[in-house]
């Protein structure tokens, strides 16, 4: 599925899988946002890729939102092939120890370690492309959900997409045809409230302009984003902050 110009959903419930991953396609080659959980999203990515034209086109970096295994487990993949695997700093560490932080024993299979993934840091840049056509990526701090979970704000053709990961998941709610929020999985061994309770504020104040948010699971959404994270900002405080 298209959900900007050159930028692609690869998997989640379009074709029966639980995570979304992503592909931007850029001048230089594909940048791949999280890699799904086990070898057949490969399979699954590979079929919406060829439907797009795209599967001649080589992957040269991939992104991860966070180290969890339904959005890293594919990751040494690509590493292995000598692309860059880019993570947040605090996130490094689980995807070259596996174990509890990446979630082995809740999806019951043990993770394939990276060697040497990539950190990054909150206000980093990236640009990919020729100058009149770069495709830009910051990266934005939203620990909480894991140590170094982050986002990525991608600038494309007039556009702004922000790749938010498993922070929250939107879904609608039949019959009232409501939007349904719900706050991310909180079970983490390095989940911390306190943090991810100032990430949703940071969204909430950002007052960014942005045009799609891209999430982890379920669906892409599209419209006044002030307002969604005003309201996320409001249920995190219901739900996530701590009780006095």
């Amino acid at each position: 599925m298209q959900i900007a110009n050159g930028i692609y959903q690869l998997s989640g419930h379009m074709n029966g899988l639980n995570s979304n991953t992503f592909v931007i396609d850029t001048e230089e080659g594909l940048v791949l946002i999280d890699t799904g959980y086990r070898p057949y999203y490969l399979d699954a990515q590979k079929k919406v890729l060829s439907f797009w034209g795209l599967e001649n086109k080589k992957i040269i970096a991939v992104f991860l939102t966070h180290a969890h295994f339904d959005h890293a487990g594919n990751a040494h993949f690509y590493e292995e092939q000598g692309i860059p695997v880019y993570v947040g700093e605090k996130d490094r560490d689980a995807l070259k120890s596996g174990g509890d932080r990446v979630m082995e024993s809740i999806f019951g299979s043990r993770f394939t370690t990276l060697k040497n993934p990539v950190p990054v840091k909150d206000g980093q840049e990236f640009a990919f492309g020729g100058e009149t056509s770069a495709v830009k990526m910051k990266v934005i701090d939203l620990s909480g959900h894991t140590a170094g979970a982050v986002g990525f704000l991608v600038d494309k053709d007039g556009k702004r997409i922000l790749f938010i990961g498993d922070m929250f998941m939107i879904s609608g709610a039949s019959p009232s045809d409501e939007m349904e929020l719900e706050i991310g999985y909180t079970g983490s061994v390095d989940y911390d409230a306190a943090a991810n309770l100032a990430s949703f504020k940071k969204l909430a104040e950002c007052g960014m302009d942005i045009d799609v948010v891209a999430v982890g699971h379920r669906g892409v959404f599209y419209g006044d984003c002030k307002e969604l994270f005003e309201k996320l900002y409001n249920l995190a405080l219901e739900t996530i902050a701590p009780q006095e």
